[in-house]
């Protein structure tokens, strides 16, 4: 873990000197310090739910009621609608869609909550048709 972790601080530090000019040694400092938060930062993985739109973290696809959001998830999220599964499916590399949906799982103040998979339209907690909101 230490050696990846001094690499991606390497890798800020060169990004540093790319922008801002200067040498990377001087930039390890804080290089260090960000490669270390990102090293312990949450992975996120799974699908939440969130005011009606469903986000699949490991797949970058966005489904549910995105009708009244489609520009914005044009917009932001880069994606492109796919007819046939009737999801947006995001073209973000892997860096940009973890940093646009780290909000999800950050935010204290937003109420995110696995979705559950309904099997042949029941839910399999309560076996009715509660359609996995009987959490």
């Amino acid at each position: 873990m230490k050696k990846t972790v001094m690499a991606r601080a390497w890798e800020i530090a060169r990004e540093a000197v790319a922008n801002f000019g200067g040498t990377a040694s001087e930039y390890m400092s804080e290089a260090m310090k960000m490669a270390w938060a990102e090293s312990r930062e949450p992975k996120m993985r799974g699908t939440y739910e969130y005011a009606g739109i469903i986000y699949n973290l490991d797949t970058k696809q966005i489904s549910g009621n995105t009708f009244p959001k489609k520009e914005k998830i044009k917009r932001d999220y880069s994606a492109k609608w796919d007819a046939n599964n009737r999801v947006w499916v995001s073209t973000l590399s892997d860096a940009d869609w973890v940093s646009m949906t780290n909000w999800i799982i950050a935010s204290g103040k937003v109420y995110v909550a696995p979705v559950k998979t309904v099997n042949n339209g029941k839910c399999p907690r309560c076996h009715s048709y509660c359609y996995g909101d009987c959490a």
